[in-house]
């Protein structure tokens, strides 16, 4: 996923539901239902949805069209977080994460 390495220096960052819909222009609705779809990934924070930076293009203000293929990769029975978690974890032996 080489597009989304411009943001994986942000990989820790985490924008809330209001912010993504402010950022992409979309509804609450809309947010949830691409998230349903696999199309982004959110994942319960304390009282609020989280959403990792790294899936966004913050040039175009659009979801990296890498991401639903990056989500697809994961069985639907995988948390989440642990998505979220292990793109920006450090793969041994090669010293970049999944989504760099």
């Amino acid at each position: 996923m080489e597009h989304l390495s411009e943001t994986a220096a942000f990989a820790d960052d985490v924008w809330t539901t209001p912010q993504v819909a402010s950022f992409l222009g979309i509804s609450r609705q809309a947010i949830n239902k691409r998230v349903r779809s696999r199309k982004m990934l959110g994942y319960a924070g304390d009282g609020v949805t989280l959403f990792p930076v790294w899936q966004f293009d913050t040039e175009t203000h659009t979801i990296h069209p890498e991401v639903p293929e990056f989500l697809a990769a994961f069985d639907e029975d995988i948390e989440p977080a642990a998505i979220a978690l292990w793109a920006i974890t450090k793969v041994a032996g090669f010293d970049r994460t999944p989504v760099e």
